[in-house]
């Protein structure tokens, strides 16, 4: 890839400004399109030159237009034209105002011709390095966008626990015939170790606790459990526990059943809470036995939507 392409007519000798850049070692590539031919963009390819240098015809605005047209799709390419006649005030404001970065005079100063092609390298490469940090910035700013968003939800669900947790306590001190182990449990994981670990914490808090370790077999033991909360893993072998919520709601044998599920996944909250999805809360797994601790105190909190 070069930095330079002077284009025009086969018969442009660009007042010998290729002779200038080959005696000063600068690569250059020569286009024998006119910057006004409909073909100019696509002639340059993939990778477009950091500064073109043009005719621009006194009276003629095409060129003008042209070069317009192919910063808005290349924003960082400067433009340069080369004129044999003075240029009306109002024609180079025009210019300038629409991207042109220089006028080159006939006869050409050397020094000057060659010190203004350089500048307009530099500029482009500055633009484009401005407009990658921008880009960056974009990406940040949209992870972050994702972050406040999944705090926002997560601080309205902490609202939402702690008034379940007064209500519990409520309760819990004036029901003194509530009961954990009429509350039935059904819990689904494709993972041996998983289900026993659970099971066995759930089961400790007086809970009534079914396993089975797909989507499938969940499904087949509805009626037979009659569940009153489900915890799923969000990945199971036939499907996802997203998916096995919404079969489980539409289940004429067990609608009303809280639907728990458990992921990894912390960024996957928002989908899994998705409204209409037929889940009724996520817990997040955490790396240490805390979290046990955190999904038996959800299933309680669940029990009380029964």
């Amino acid at each position: 890839m070069t930095d330079i392409t002077l284009a025009g007519s086969e018969s442009e000798t660009f007042g010998g400004l290729g002779a200038v850049l080959e005696e000063k070692g600068e690569p250059y590539r020569r286009l024998n399109l006119e910057l006004t031919d409909p073909r100019f963009f696509e002639a340059q390819g993939e990778d477009f030159p950091a500064t073109i240098v043009a005719r621009f015809h006194e009276g003629d605005l095409a060129s003008i237009k042209a070069m317009q047209s192919y910063r808005l799709k290349k924003p960082c390419a400067q433009f340069i034209f080369l004129t044999n006649k003075p240029i009306s005030t109002p024609v180079l404001t025009l210019m300038f105002n629409e991207g042109a970065f220089g006028i080159l005079e006939e006869p050409i100063a050397k020094e000057s011709a060659l010190l203004l092609v350089r500048q307009a390298i530099k500029k482009s490469k500055w633009d484009m390095d401005e407009l990658a940090r921008g880009e960056e910035l974009a990406q940040i700013n949209k992870a972050l966008q994702g972050k406040l968003d999944r705090l926002e939800t997560d601080q309205s669900r902490l609202r939402e626990i702690v008034d379940q947790l007064e209500r519990m306590l409520i309760k819990t001190l004036s029901d003194k015939l509530f009961k954990a182990s009429r509350v039935k449990i059904l819990l689904v994981s494709a993972s041996d170790y998983q289900r026993n670990v659970l099971s066995e914490e759930i089961g400790k808090a007086g809970f009534n606790v079914t396993t089975c370790k797909d989507g499938k077999e969940a499904m087949s033991l509805l009626k037979k459990v009659k569940p009153n909360i489900v915890v799923s893993d969000l990945e199971l072998d036939d499907m996802s526990g997203v998916e096995l919520a919404a079969n489980i709601k539409s289940d004429a044998s067990n609608p009303n059943a809280h639907y728990i599920v458990i992921t990894s996944s912390p960024e996957k909250a928002p989908y899994i809470m998705a409204p209409g999805g037929g889940v009724d809360d996520c817990v997040v797994k955490q790396t240490s036995g805390k979290s046990h601790y955190q999904l038996v105190a959800r299933i309680a909190l669940g029990a009380l939507n029964l």
